[in-house]
């Protein structure tokens, strides 16, 4: 990584240590969102109660805004939508690997063909995640809906480990399952099925609540797949210091739950990323969260508080299992 990015996630870590309403790092974008279109319904998904409406990001409007991304080490090209509808998306990859960014973006497999993988492999992909959360057809339409379909996915999938070994590819690919109530049993057997060749990592997701406004998505949890933050409530959300993200049309929004665009911070179409950084509303938004009295309609609701800063750490509190996750976020940013 290089050294004025490491020093940039310094100055956003001490910014959010000390609670400052001006961030004294400069702007990063976690999500940017090429389209919110989706062939899916799936069930742990807010996207069914999208009011936007559903668009393709224009290639300059993309270019402009990965143009002020010089402090992104990695960014994920996905929202809410599956990034394999934009029918430019192998140029807006080459674009950010030719900045020096890692490209990285999580996707459903059945529209993952033979032709499409390829394209992904030579336009500079480095990272993508297969989100696929069962083992069997009926337990794969349950999450996914009527379109899913379990016997192509997983042909399209073993075509892109094809094409990658073809192609002697270093694609880092994970395979990806939101442990639920509904498929808790699987999580082992889904790990075993895919600890194969070609396949860097198995991911067992936790189930998160999105805003919290979704009774629907609510149901599809229990206590064994709740997270700690639901037992015992985080009083800090670090996004706001961190980074954001864009959507379809350009505008910011604080964290990757907003899928509405319910606290639209800016507009990257009209206004600089370093100029919405610090903008009045994202300090308005960085005050209520420090003084614990949310008052927008994206965080009043919210029981996953992100917190990935590590300042979050006491260090006189450190057990084992902090110690691993540190060395976790060391290693996937030197991926």
């Amino acid at each position: 990584m290089k050294i004025k990015i490491i020093k940039n996630e310094f100055l956003k870590n001490f910014s959010y240590f000390l609670k400052l309403e001006n961030n004294l790092g400069n702007p990063t974008i976690q999500q940017i969102e090429p389209t919110n279109a989706c062939m899916m319904d799936c069930i742990m998904c807010p996207r069914r109660n999208m009011k936007r409406k559903v668009k393709l990001m224009d290639l300059n409007l993309f270019k402009k805004i990965i143009d002020q991304c010089r402090w992104n080490d990695e960014i994920w090209l996905h929202h809410f939508g599956d990034p394999l509808m934009h029918p430019k998306l192998d140029e807006m990859i080459f674009y950010v690997s030719k900045k020096g960014i890692k490209p990285k973006m999580s996707v459903n497999p059945n529209l993952l063909s033979k032709e499409k993988s390829r394209k992904l492999i030579k336009s500079g992909l480095h990272t993508i995640m297969i989100s696929l959360d069962g083992v069997d057809d009926k337990t794969y339409r349950y999450f996914r809906g009527k379109n899913a379909n379990y016997k192509k996915a997983i042909e399209n999938i073993n075509n892109l480990l094809a094409a990658k070994k073809e192609l002697n590819s270093e694609l880092y690919i994970v395979l990806s399952m939101i442990r639920m109530k509904a498929n808790k049993k699987d999580a082992e057997n889904f790990k075993k099925i895919w600890s194969k060749k070609g396949v860097n990592e198995v991911s067992i997701k936790q189930f998160v609540t999105w805003d919290g406004s979704d009774k629907k998505i609510l149901e599809q949890g229990d206590k064994d797949t709740l997270s700690r933050k639901h037992k015992k409530e985080k009083k800090y959300c670090s996004e706001p210091w961190m980074k954001f993200s864009v959507t379809v049309d350009g505008k910011v929004v604080p964290c990757c739950y907003d899928y509405d665009e319910k606290f639209v911070l800016g507009d990257a179409s009209k206004k600089t990323l370093k100029e919405i950084w610090n903008s009045n509303k994202i300090k308005i938004l960085r005050r209520q969260i420090k003084s614990g009295k949310l008052k927008n309609p994206l965080c009043c609701s919210c029981v996953d508080k992100i917190d990935t800063s590590i300042m979050r750490y006491n260090i006189l509190r450190l057990k084992p299992r902090h110690l691993k996750l540190l060395l976790r976020k060391i290693k996937k940013k030197k991926l």
